[in-house]
Formats: C-alpha cells, structure tokens, sequence
C-alpha cells in the first residue's frame, strides 16, 4: 500500500522525531527508494510550488492583519526565511536529525516557528497528519442512526438527526462533561435549535 499511497511515508517522513533516518533504519532497502520517491514526487506536484501566506509574529489567531511597511521589511531581512528559500524544504527537513517533541507531530507543525521556517513543507504536513488513520469511527457513529431513527420517527429532519447523533457520540466519549446544553424553542422547520455553551 505504502508503494501506492503516499501518504504513509510521508506522515514517517514529516513527523519531527522519524524523518528520513527511520525510513533507512526500519524500512527494507528495496522499499526505501519507492516511498522516497513517491513523497517527493508529490512534494514537487502540490506543494513545492504552491503560493503561501507568510505567517506573521504580530498577527492574532482568527485575525488576518496587512503586513505594514515595517512587517514587509522584517520578512526581506529574516535569517531564516531566506535560507529556507535556497534550499529545497522538503529534502532540507528529511535529511536533518530528527528531534524529541513533546506532544504530537501536528501540534509541533502548527507552531508558529516550523510554519514560518518550512513555510510550503508546513501545509503539506498539517494535510497529511490532521487525516484520521481510519474513517471507521465516524462511519460507526452515524451507522447507529437508524436505530435512532425507527418509523415512528421518520419525519425528523437531517438538521435534528445530525444533532442527535454527534450528542449522542459526545455523551458516550464524555466530551461534554464542561459543556452546558440548551434547547431552544422550535425554529422554522418545527425542529428544536440544540445550543451548547462551555461552563
């Protein structure tokens, strides 16, 4: 699958403290050159050259701010911005020593300083690590809806039964232990408005 797929390599690749040397470690050298070259084929292809929005040390999280005059001259003298932009991202990151994180590999690409030192690379990792390793769960989840859903109770809209089914899954998985939930009187559809609002 991983010859086919390059996602899992890629994931080996990307994660800070794996990188290219657990590939050489762990991986038969036969397999070592296909999943190499896969990844790199799709760096190449829809990241290596995508257009990206350099992030900025000022700006606040939900807030996007215009670089001023300053902010632009900052970025045109920035060390690191620049010796990024001379190497390759991609083979600058795999080829370097891996490093001990403390929490996961995502969090780690979401910080402000990799999203600005691998400014491309940094969108090809938050893609591929945010994928759930299967999509059975989900698809548990929402196959229990028609159990929630018998004849009697055939007239409920999409809107109540989606609402009913992520309670549902939140409830058994105690997320909403610090959660307080509302109902609200019926809207448009007949169908009663859920509100949840953090204690």
């Amino acid at each position: 699958m991983t010859d086919t797929i390059p996602a899992y390599g890629a994931s080996l690749l990307l994660h800070p403290s794996r990188r290219k040397e657990y590939i050489e470690k762990n991986w038969k050298p036969s397999w070592q050159n296909k999943v190499l070259k896969s990844v790199k084929k799709l760096w190449r292809e829809e990241y290596g050259q995508r257009e990206v929005q350099l992030i900025s040390a000022q700006s606040s999280p939900g807030r996007t701010v215009e670089p001023d005059e300053f902010d632009l001259i900052e970025q045109e003298l920035d060390v690191i911005a620049h010796r990024s932009m001379g190497k390759d991202e991609f083979d600058a990151f795999i080829n370097a020593e891996p490093i001990l994180i403390k929490g996961s590999a995502l969090n780690w690409w979401l910080a402000e300083p990799q999203r600005r030192t691998y400014p491309h690379l940094s969108q090809m990792a938050i893609n591929l690590l945010s994928v759930p390793a299967m999509s059975a769960e989900a698809e548990r989840v929402f196959s229990g809806a028609r159990r929630q859903i018998p004849w009697s109770r055939a007239q409920l809209g999409a809107k109540m039964i989606e609402q009913l089914e992520c309670l549902k899954h939140w409830i058994t998985k105690e997320v909403l232990s610090n959660v307080k939930i509302e109902v609200s009187n019926s809207d448009s559809d007949g169908e009663a408005d859920i509100a949840a609002r953090s204690i």
